[in-house]
């Protein structure tokens, strides 16, 4: 195994210690557990180009609302666009020479979206503005139809009971 020590890159993982590498041109991650009483190491092996090819290959058959454009590749090849619909960021600490992108495939989604929202809130503010003043119309209304503040509660109740029997 011709494992470079320049360009690999160790984590612990509880008990376990991972090691991303290149072995041979061909990117690998060794998961690997040592034990203080033991020489031998323990562990396995993954084909980081394998796993790469599965990750596109059932990438595209995860549902999701929006169709997305994702894209795999080494570092170098994916460089930060100017377009602010795209998100590019490291695919994983165990292997640091591969980037992720991924980019909405309708770029007019992000656009329509914000349309929606916009219709959606300002039909809300509209209609708490209408609510709050319709309710202070209501009462004003209340209040300009007679209330006298020296009349008590009972004769309140007096006055209210001889309309009642006069209808």
């Amino acid at each position: 195994m011709g494992v470079d020590p320049e360009r690999s890159l160790s984590l612990r993982l509880g008990a376990f210690e991972a090691v991303a590498a290149q072995d041979e041109g061909s990117p690998r991650l060794f998961v690997i557990r040592r034990h203080a009483n033991r020489p031998e190491i323990l562990g396995y092996q993954v084909d980081l180009d394998h796993l790469r090819g599965t990750l596109l290959e059932r990438g595209g058959q995860i549902p999701a609302s929006v169709g997305m454009e994702i894209t795999i590749a080494p570092g170098n090849e994916i460089s930060t666009p100017d377009d602010p619909t795209v998100l590019v960021q490291d695919l994983s600490p165990f292997t640091p020479w591969w980037r992720a992108s991924i980019r909405p495939q309708d770029k007019e989604i992000i656009s329509r979206y914000i349309a929606r929202r916009r219709w959606i809130y300002g039909t809300t503010s509209a209609l708490l503005a209408a609510g709050m003043f319709l309710g202070v119309a209501l009462v004003l209304r209340d209040l300009s139809r007679g209330f006298d503040p020296a009349m008590t509660t009972a004769s309140r109740q007096t006055a209210i009971l001889t309309s009642a029997r006069k209808h």
